[in-house]
């Protein structure tokens, strides 16, 4: 996935949003585009899952051997 795919993406959802909570009337929006975007923004935030838990895994090693009294914790932003 390019990033000007999940530009795109992100521009076609934010705009999507935008309509939906401006207005009481269903918006006109091809729903296998909607589902096209929010596929490419889903797999785009996954290729950040598996580093990031490797880094949260040596870095947990790294403070139990050097102190026991840190906690180390994770979460992938949205």
């Amino acid at each position: 996935i390019s990033h000007t795919q999940v530009d795109r993406a992100g521009v076609f959802l934010r705009d999507w949003w935008r309509a939906e909570s401006d207005s009481d009337e269903e918006a006109a929006y091809d729903r296998d585009e909607l589902s096209d975007a929010a596929l490419v923004l889903s797999d785009y935030r996954t290729g950040f899952q598996e580093p990031l838990k490797k880094v949260t895994v040596g870095l947990r090693q790294f403070v139990a051997r050097e102190s026991g009294e840190i906690v180390v914790g994770q979460r992938l932003k949205r």
